[in-house]
C-alpha cells in the first residue's frame, strides 16, 4: 500500500455517493449479505460479476470477477469485511489482486481502498451511502478518472431492483 502523504487528509482521500432508495433497509442489507443476492447487481450494468466468493462475517474475505459486455473476464477484486451492523453500516477492504486492475494499467490499483455503506431508514425509505476512502489522492483521481462513481450509480440501480424483489 502506498504511504499516505502527510499533507492529504481523509476528507481530500475520500469519494462520497447517496441514493434514497424506496425499499426498507433490511433489503438493502439482504441484498448485500449473500454472494447470491451481490452477485446479481454489484457494478456497472453491463459487466455482471461471473465469480463471487463471499464470506459476509467481520473478517470474512471476498472475492469477485466481472465479465466485459463483449465476454472478457476482467481481473479479481476483493478484500476483507471490516464491520458489520445489521441494517446499518458494512465497511470493507477493496483492491485489485494484480495490483495494475489488468488491461487498466492502473498506477494505484494495488493500493487498498475503505468502502463504507451506510443505511439510514426513515418511513420506509433508505439512503444508501457509499463512502470510499482511497489511500491517496492520486488514487481518488485515478479511479474517479475512470468513471468509478458512474459504475457505482449504476450498480445502485440493480441493487435497488434485487432488494424490490426482497421486498416483495
Amino acid at each position: 500500500m502506498a504511504a499516505i502523504p502527510e499533507h492529504e487528509s481523509e476528507a481530500e482521500r475520500t469519494a462520497v455517493i447517496s441514493r434514497k432508495i424506496p425499499v426498507p433497509a433490511r433489503y438493502l442489507f439482504a441484498a448485500h449479505a449473500s454472494a447470491d443476492h451481490i452477485s446479481r447487481w454489484f457494478g456497472p450494468v453491463g459487466y455482471p460479476v461471473t465469480s463471487c466468493d463471499y464470506d459476509f462475517r467481520v473478517g470474512g474475505r471476498w472475492r469477485m470477477v466481472m465479465t466485459s459486455p463483449d465476454g472478457v473476464e476482467g481481473p479479481p477484486f476483493g478484500g476483507t469485511i471490516l464491520d458489520i451492523e445489521p441494517n446499518r453500516r458494512i465497511v470493507y477492504s477493496n483492491r485489485f489482486e494484480d495490483g495494475v486492475g489488468g488491461e487498466m494499467n492502473l498506477r494505484n490499483a494495488g493500493d487498498e481502498m475503505i468502502h463504507t455503506v451506510t443505511f439510514d431508514e426513515v418511513g420506509g425509505f433508505t439512503t444508501v451511502t457509499v463512502s470510499i476512502l482511497f489511500a491517496t489522492v492520486a488514487m481518488k483521481e485515478e479511479f474517479l478518472g475512470i468513471g468509478m462513481l458512474e459504475g457505482i450509480s449504476s450498480g445502485l440501480d440493480q441493487w435497488e431492483a434485487v432488494a424490490k424483489i426482497l421486498a416483495a
